[in-house]
């Protein structure tokens, strides 16, 4: 398999377009989210223990009822929020800013769903 080069510097912050010519920031080490859409948001993590075990099965358990492409970036990594394991190795402790993007179908909903459950539970 091929290395993919990079053509930019991914250690700062930028704003470039996507391969689909909409607007991302490449923040964290090369994760991109994208700008200006209702469909992202910030939160940070209220509970002591943070983003452990159980809140990540429950997250994914949510994030799995929905049809679309859900993802979750904290300390420079992202995950698929339908994947416990994957969301549990953010290492999002307390404190830690996540940021969720949904990109689909039930985008909307999925993203309405995620921080309802995030601000009760995290």
């Amino acid at each position: 398999m091929r290395k993919r080069e990079s053509p930019v510097n991914f250690d700062t912050e930028i704003t470039g377009t996507g391969i689909l010519s909409r607007p991302y920031s490449t923040v964290h080490h090369g994760d991109m989210i994208p700008l200006g859409k209702s469909n992202t948001f910030t939160y940070s993590i209220k509970a002591p223990h943070g983003l452990h075990a159980r809140p990540a099965g429950k997250l994914a358990e949510i994030a799995q009822s929905f049809d679309c492409e859900i993802t979750i970036c904290a300390n420079g990594r992202s995950a698929s929020a339908k994947s416990p394991f994957d969301l549990i190795n953010l290492g999002a402790d307390q404190g830690t800013d996540i940021i969720i993007s949904a990109e689909g179908r039930q985008a909307q909903a999925a993203i309405k769903a995620l921080k309802a459950f995030l601000v009760e539970n995290l």
